[in-house]
């Protein structure tokens, strides 16, 4: 009796061992390349970023250039006493003018009252990486003087014309683009008062807590056109390389210069 066809019928189907072998290679292969592509992904996105505030920083220079001169700043709306928020604030007037110069702004919500439609605007003033954690920025609100609304950034900070404030501890932030360079936009980067070496913001790993993750760094944009990634441990140490202080959180960004020294709002200066 010939067996062959029967042994080769057999040999057709795997076994359970084999089948589980299979799948515990299929499991280990997704297992090491997931986080590799979430690294590519979150590179792509930071990459939009940096464009973005290299946008940002072209628009901020022929603002100055229509405007005597003077760059565009936050406005100073306080949120409370030294309120961090206020860096993220820009007069909806001047918001407007910057959306002639290239910065498409978000929707006004008297048009478009629903998150959905400001989530899916396509902005500059969008960070790629908060926009993918479900972040979505304010845009355009009423602002306390009737008839007039604020521009509510959330996911950069105006840096430029910082000096006077009392929250400000740099010397190097640009007013006019006679100035010496310094900063103009950053991504946020802050530490909480309690735990000032713990760096949080949009770009990094892990799972989002309170729409932050651990920082592996910002994208800057400069009074002379250029934006660049920056890392919190280029910074130097964290502490003493704050450059902003509100009640509740420590900010830093690179200001060409810093040492870590206090400019007050009589425009002098303090040791940390």
């Amino acid at each position: 009796m010939d067996r062959k066809p029967i042994a080769m019928r057999a040999r057709l189907g795997m076994t359970l061992i084999e089948l589980l072998v299979v799948v515990a290679i299929i499991a280990l292969m997704i297992a090491i390349l997931l986080p590799t592509l979430g690294r590519i992904r979150e590179s792509a996105r930071r990459q939009i970023c940096l464009s973005n505030t290299r946008t940002q920083a072209a628009a901020f220079l022929v603002y100055a250039q229509d405007f005597g001169g003077m760059l565009p700043r936050s406005a100073r709306v306080p949120y409370g006493q030294g309120s961090w928020e206020e860096l993220c604030i820009i007069p909806g007037a001047t918001a407007r003018a910057l959306h002639d110069y290239g910065l498409n702004d978000g929707p006004d919500p008297s048009a478009f009252p629903d998150l959905a439609a400001n989530h899916a605007t396509r902005t500059v003033w969008k960070c790629a990486s908060a926009a993918y954690n479900g972040n979505v920025p304010r845009f355009h609100r009423p602002g306390p003087t009737p008839g007039r609304t604020l521009f509510y950034i959330d996911h950069f900070y105006v840096l430029s014309g910082l000096e006077g404030n009392a929250w400000y501890w740099g010397a190097g932030s640009p007013a006019t683009i006679e100035d010496d360079c310094g900063a103009l936009t950053a991504d946020v980067l802050v530490a909480p008062l309690g735990d000032p070496t713990h760096w949080v913001g949009y770009h990094g790993q892990g799972k989002p807590v309170n729409d932050w993750v651990t920082s592996d760094g910002i994208n800057q944009s400069y009074s002379d056109g250029r934006a660049e990634w920056v890392t919190p441990g280029s910074l130097g140490d964290p502490i003493t390389r704050r450059v902003f202080t509100s009640p509740t959180r420590h900010i830093a960004w690179r200001e060409p210069g810093f040492a870590g020294r206090r400019t007050n709002a009589r425009g002098g200066s303090a040791g940390l």
